[in-house]
């Protein structure tokens, strides 16, 4: 078995992609929050939308810095998220890689609208649904 290291190379067109990639989205003021006159998160995206900064507690001065591969705001459509993290699976999927896209965090994060998402706003998993359904009809 060949070490893959942090960086896989895809044999097929030469295409380096992540054998593990890290991204964090974060999800709108829900309706308690805003009925109790929250106006503005916690954490902020940095920039260079790879990095998290999250304000201390109680005020502390200063805060805390965190990079991932991806962060997306809680204004990231749906379909931005499954562009730059589903439709890669789906294709490394056809090669016959395996693949998985998974969501983790506490109750009431976001992680069943992040993946199922809505009959109007369809999450992750409908997308990529959708794109395998019309890759594998179209072979």
């Amino acid at each position: 078995m060949r070490d893959a290291g942090p960086l896989d190379s895809d044999e097929s067109d030469g295409d380096l992609h992540p054998s593990i990639t890290v991204a964090i989205r974060l999800r709108p003021l829900n309706g308690l929050e805003r009925a109790k006159g929250t106006t503005a998160h916690c954490a902020h995206v940095d920039s260079s939308g790879c990095g998290l900064r999250l304000a201390r507690a109680g005020g502390a001065m200063g805060s805390l810095r965190f990079a991932f591969d991806h962060v997306y705001d809680c204004d990231t459509t749906q379909h931005a998220i499954y562009e730059d993290l589903g439709r890669p699976l789906v294709k490394h999927a056809f090669r016959g890689r395996a693949c998985v896209l998974l969501a983790h965090g506490t109750t009431g994060s976001g992680k069943t609208h992040a993946l199922t998402g809505s009959t109007l706003n369809p999450g992750t998993h409908r997308h990529t649904n959708q794109h395998t359904n019309t890759r594998a009809h179209t072979r």
